[in-house]
């Protein structure tokens, strides 16, 4: 953390947390169907959804804010809507984390008078994924990068992005709109299927596990608190006991094919996440794919 940084309450919790101190618990479950895009999730905060996953839109008294992948397409939804409704002028842009967001630099919001901001390992990965077209169309690298956790001060409150240092990928972060009640999970929770990993660059599979222990318990009795996925439908934090459920049970049958000798070829072949696909296996990552990954993942242990 930077000097002179200061972090309190769950924050302080979720900090430390993020750089591997403390040990998270368990609690509940429950997801709420996706609505109309945008969805109004109250507070003047909005999901807007597109291939590229969710991005979070808040609307303040005389600024504006954004954290997602800023693809193309999420860029255009995201503006046109703001046109819609008028909104002030686009403060803070938050650049988070998935497959292929590095190639998309700060999407063009800096060149549209934004303060632009990744997590420094993202923001790394977009020196050298940045697409030629992208910054043909006025894309740059952000101009901020944090190490551990960035603070947005707005018109009508504040936001707190925390790096997850235990996760699917190596620049997970948490995003927190305090008084709108918004929680933006990114690539830690994908409510619509299997998670991506990323064993090779840092990512886990007990990493995951364990960080999302910590935000369902810590997020369980928070009345009113919409929990937004990097994919998938908006819940509350209930939804993440189903979630860690699911990531545990995997996690628990391949290191029982793994320790009974298994190679990989014969686990995949043996298919031993079938049943899981009636609810999980609907998403992006397949099912071959995200077995394969976990073992990775585990054999890294």
């Amino acid at each position: 953390m930077g000097d002179g940084m200061q972090i309190h309450g769950r924050w302080a919790v979720a900090a430390l947390l993020a750089l591997g101190v403390g040990s998270p618990a368990t609690a509940g479950s429950s997801s709420a169907p996706m609505a109309t895009n945008p969805l109004d999730v109250g507070r003047s905060t909005f999901v807007i959804t597109t291939r590229s996953g969710n991005a979070v839109v808040h609307i303040g008294k005389s600024d504006s804010f954004v954290a997602g992948v800023l693809s193309p397409e999420a860029n255009a939804e995201i503006r046109r809507f703001l046109g819609q409704r008028h909104a002030p002028p686009v403060r803070f842009v938050l650049a988070v984390d998935a497959p292929g967001a590095a190639r998309y630099g700060d999407g063009g919001w800096g060149r549209a008078g934004a303060i632009t901001i990744a997590q420094e390992r993202l923001r790394s990965q977009m020196t050298a994924d940045m697409k030629p077209d992208a910054s043909e169309a006025g894309a740059a690298l952000p101009i901020l990068g944090f190490s551990n956790v960035q603070q947005m001060y707005l018109s009508d409150g504040e936001v707190h992005a925390v790096y997850q240092l235990d996760g699917p990928r190596n620049a997970d972060v948490s995003v927190h709109l305090e008084n709108a009640k918004v929680l933006f999970l990114g690539t830690l929770y994908t409510a619509d299927g299997y998670p991506d990993l990323t064993p090779d660059d840092g990512g886990s599979l007990d990493g995951l596990i364990k960080t999302i222990d910590y935000f369902s318990d810590a997020f369980a009795s928070e009345e009113g608190i919409h929990l937004v996925p990097g994919r998938g439908a908006v819940s509350t934090p209930n939804a993440l006991i189903e979630y860690s459920a699911m990531l545990r049970l995997v996690r628990d049958r391949l290191l029982g094919l793994i320790d009974a000798g298994r190679s990989d070829q014969e686990i995949l072949a043996a298919a031993p996440l079938s049943d899981l696909d009636v609810r999980w296996g609907h998403g992006p990552v397949s099912t071959t794919e995200f077995t394969a990954l976990a073992l990775r993942s585990l054999r890294k242990r």
